[in-house]
């Protein structure tokens, strides 16, 4: 009787790791899922909204976006900069933010959201944003974002491997090129690795101008 109960208590335990894991897993996959392309199309929307002046409407569109895709980081991060620069609101999206933190604790999105708009935010506070991302999901494309963050000062190497794996995961996005670029210039000596960088943004239409713009400066 005394093992049959060992036994039952270690199939459970087992069972509770397993789902546990599979809950985890699941997660870290849905984070890396690419939204719908109206998603991207409906952010750029609320950007254009925003640089017309109209505040408004873009934090409406963004609030749209964010309740049809809740994991799509591009369309958190701009509401807290509209909010922050345009409207000018930066303690109450901050708090904001942190009321959803402290709800979902587990949630890598909105500390991610918070280091990559809130510019005027403290080196200090940002690389704690950066470190909770890291530790929640280090699989997702920009918990390595974050993670090279955290490293791009003392292993530049490993920091920029992590961009790589980030830039392969989501090769949308400016703000992975443009730190990557830096690194492999500036701290390790690499140009042709930066311009190897800049040749994959040109081939990413939203980001064409820019990897011009970046080979033309490595020339």
């Amino acid at each position: 009787m005394k093992r049959q109960v060992i036994t039952i208590s270690s199939m459970f335990l087992i069972l509770l790791v397993f789902t546990i894991f599979s809950q985890t897993s699941n997660k870290r996959q849905e984070l890396n899922v690419s939204p719908p392309e109206s998603v991207p199309k409906m952010v750029k929307q609320a950007i254009e909204l925003a640089e017309c002046a109209q505040a408004g409407k873009a934090i409406a569109t963004l609030k749209k976006v964010i309740s049809l895709a809740p994991n799509y980081l591009k369309a958190h991060s701009e509401y807290i900069r509209v909010k922050t620069y345009l409207l000018e609101k930066y303690d109450e999206v901050r708090a904001e933010y942190e009321s959803l933190m402290a709800r979902e604790p587990d949630n890598p999105v909105y500390p991610m959201a918070l280091a990559m708009a809130q510019s005027l935010t403290t080196g200090k506070k940002m690389m704690t944003w950066f470190e909770k991302v890291a530790e929640l999901a280090p699989d997702w494309a920009w918990g390595h974002y974050a993670q090279a963050a955290l490293w791009s000062d003392k292993e530049p190497e490993k920091a920029a491997a992590e961009l790589l794996k980030c830039i392969e995961e989501d090769p949308t996005e400016i703000q992975p090129y443009y730190m990557l670029m830096f690194i492999q210039a500036d701290k390790l000596g690499k140009i042709d690795d930066a311009i190897s960088t800049a040749k994959k943004m040109v081939a990413q239409p939203e980001l064409r101008a820019d990897g011009l713009v970046a080979l033309w400066q490595f020339h």
